[in-house]
């Protein structure tokens, strides 16, 4: 909670509704990971898109936890939550894979590519530094874009 309070200017994270519910997760050979709350959410991606190996390369990206995504094949993303309004199937869209492993160092050093967000779409002056000092893969995003078309193939389902 205090990791999500200091993305705010207020230093608050507000949870107006809570409860106490079950999640089942399982990570099959280190690439497929699927999570549930039974009646509620189902989520189901592969970082490999059915194949032996990730084809999808880690690249340096602006977020809260990480300075990296993965593009993974999102096999199954819905919810359905009466209680709170929740109705939505986005499977088979995009979807990402961060490994987080955060301190509050990285913010107090900035190094944190998300500290240096401008909105305009692209790394800044200052992003790409972190991005060098710290050997991140600058995103090629019509490869990436390209290579995604072709592994989701026909959708199904």
């Amino acid at each position: 909670m205090e990791l999500f309070a200091s993305f705010n200017q207020k230093q608050t994270a507000l949870f107006p509704h809570t409860r106490v519910v079950t999640i089942l997760a399982k990570v099959t050979d280190d690439h497929l990971f699927q999570l549930s709350i039974p009646e509620i959410l189902e989520i189901v991606v592969d970082k490999n898109w059915g194949r032996a190996a990730a084809p999808m390369p880690e690249v340096a990206a602006p977020d809260h936890f990480s300075n990296t995504i993965q593009y993974v094949q999102n096999i199954r993303y819905r919810a359905h939550d009466a209680e709170d309004g929740l109705e939505f199937d986005y499977s088979h869209r995009q979807a990402n894979y961060r490994r987080i492993e955060i301190s509050d160092q990285q913010y107090k050093t900035n190094s944190m590519l998300i500290q240096f967000a401008d909105g305009t779409g692209w790394f800044t002056s200052r992003q790409m530094e972190i991005i060098t000092a710290q050997h991140l893969v600058v995103p090629q995003l019509d490869e990436l874009r390209r290579q995604a078309r072709k592994l989701a193939g026909p959708r199904s389902e």
